[in-house]
């Protein structure tokens, strides 16, 4: 059996979709311990999602369907707090309603955490978490 999963770095504020023989916890481990050179920079990595007990066969085509177009459409649909889209310029903000601080991150409430940070270009970028 295998399992096809996404991971999510908070400080590269990007996912990661992958496949594995054994369980998603087991490989999450891995990338947190930096047995993989693509994962190692965004230590920390959270399990976002995963489909477990598929077929080989079955797990590889949903992770070649996650990593394409319409995959990170449907990723970006499902798990919103989990998106490069989050990340929104001071333009945007202003329209969206993006508050301008936000409290830090409840494990209890999984408060949605907003956060500004000037860029290189000198915009303002809200980021959610």
């Amino acid at each position: 059996m295998a399992c096809v999963y996404v991971l999510w770095s908070s400080s590269l504020q990007k996912r990661y979709v992958g496949r594995s023989s054994g369980a998603a916890e087991a490989r999450l481990r891995q990338h947190n311990q930096g047995h993989n050179r693509f994962t190692r920079g965004g230590i920390p990595w959270i399990l976002v999602y995963s489909e477990e007990d598929l077929d080989h066969k079955s797990a590889n085509t949903r992770e070649r369907f996650l990593k394409s177009g319409q995959g990170r459409k449907w990723l970006d649909q499902q798990l919103p707090r989990f998106s490069r889209k989050a990340h929104i310029t001071n333009s945007e903000r202003c329209r969206s309603g993006c508050p301008p601080e936000a409290d830090p991150p409840s494990a209890e409430t999984g408060t949605l955490v907003v956060r500004l940070t000037d860029n290189t270009n000198g915009l303002r970028v809200c980021s959610v978490e």
